[in-house]
């Protein structure tokens, strides 16, 4: 089936540009989130994590 597919791209002029493309746009949002998260608080995923523990009416009353 692969095989398939890339004897239809081969013939189309430039096509090898897109992977790379891809990959410069893929690898910097990666190496934001990966530094986001560990720029967070612990507090943050603590608050979080227990959001689902919290009453309904809590939640209503803030």
């Amino acid at each position: 089936m692969l095989s398939f597919i890339k004897h239809n791209f081969d013939s189309i002029d430039g096509i090898g540009i897109y992977p790379m493309i891809a990959i410069l746009i893929f690898f910097p949002i990666f190496i934001f989130a990966v530094a986001y998260v560990f720029v967070l608080k612990k507090k943050y995923f603590n608050e979080n994590a227990n959001l689902p523990f919290e009453d309904d009416e809590n939640l209503l009353n803030n």
